[in-house]
């Protein structure tokens, strides 16, 4: 569950990291389906740890 949090910021951290790079230094010429899989994949790890951590709960509750 930490894992999912930290790769979660590490992504973002980038991105963040990118965009500002992209406005403030020199255009980053990435293309838009490379965009579209990091947020892919930060939503699908979002839920991930959504999921496991109510698992969590539910087991702790047993």
């Amino acid at each position: 569950m930490k894992l999912f949090r930290k790769v979660n910021i590490t992504i973002a951290i980038l991105v963040l990291s990118v965009i500002l790079y992209n406005f403030f230094i020199e255009e980053v010429n990435l293309p838009t389906y490379v965009m579209f899989y990091v947020v892919l994949v930060m939503f699908l790890l979002t839920i991930l740890e959504k999921v496991a951590k109510e698992k969590a709960k539910e087991n702790n509750q047993d």
